[in-house]
């Protein structure tokens, strides 16, 4: 069903030809790292030197400033500021889950608020400085990846759904289940190519025995008996495990999509 934007405002008397853009909210380094990865019109963030701050611009964003006097008394309401914040929070989305899949170490940003006209900037954490810095790869190649990786978010809807689980919840078991199901879903088997059926199979057998409550466990059951600590791999192995299918899979979406 199609979102209804409210505006509680009489009918339009003025329309300006300004452009929105998403004011980001997050750890410094992390808003820095994303002026690495998107930096095309589809989706672009800067930083504002001037403010120390970051802002998100896009094609999508470019809605024109209506503004209308309010029903609710005296002043004008900017009527596309509501359409314009969900444009942008999908976006952010996709970009944190795409950055997650890329880089360790990133923690996902959000949307501060909607500006348009020539005023920019971002709310920065500043005791952030002290903390470790996720850097961007050094190749020309996996730098560009994330960008390509949101256009598929934007294109496919079971894409877009893993990059929002990758965004919405801790790495852990269960969140790595869910984007094992969801991909093979899709795909049915998955290609040796992929992941092999040792890595497979330990990977499944961890998951839904694993009892560490802070790696996200999915099960509360006991463990059988039959199941030994020689058999488990760690939360980081399947991780990579995991993200290499998930990049194998979204590549592989992106070379179908160039083919039409």
């Amino acid at each position: 069903m199609p979102k209804v934007y409210p505006t509680g405002t009489s009918k339009t008397y003025k329309t300006q030809k300004h452009t929105h853009f998403a004011v980001l909210c997050g750890r410094e380094a992390d808003l820095d790292l994303l002026t690495h990865y998107f930096t095309n019109d589809a989706c672009k963030v800067v930083r504002d030197d001037t403010r120390r701050r970051y802002i998100l611009r896009s094609a999508r964003l470019e809605l024109p400033c209506e503004w209308a006097k309010s029903s609710f008394g005296d002043g004008e309401i900017e009527q596309n500021e509501l359409m314009a914040e969900d444009i942008a929070e999908n976006l952010v989305t996709l970009m944190n889950g795409t950055v997650t899949l890329q880089t360790y170490g990133f923690k996902p940003v959000s949307v501060e608020y909607i500006g348009w006209d020539e005023e920019t900037g971002v709310h920065v954490t500043l005791s952030d400085h002290l903390a470790a810095h996720p850097r961007p790869p050094e190749d020309p190649i996996k730098r560009a990846l994330p960008a390509l990786w949101l256009q598929a978010g934007v294109l496919n809807e079971n894409v877009k759904l893993a990059l929002c689980i990758l965004a919405s919840q801790p790495v852990g078991w269960t969140s790595l289940y869910l984007l094992y199901e969801l991909i093979k879903r899709d795909v049915g088997t998955l290609p040796p190519a992929w992941v092999s059926k040792k890595e497979a199979h330990a990977f499944t057998a961890t998951a839904n025995h694993s009892r560490v409550l802070a790696d996200g466990m999915r099960h509360a059951k006991t463990t059988p008996r039959d199941w030994t600590q020689e058999q488990e791999i760690s939360l980081s192995d399947a991780r990579g495990i995991i993200f290499n299918v998930m990049k194998e899979w979204i590549d592989g979406i992106l070379r179908k999509v160039n083919r039409m």
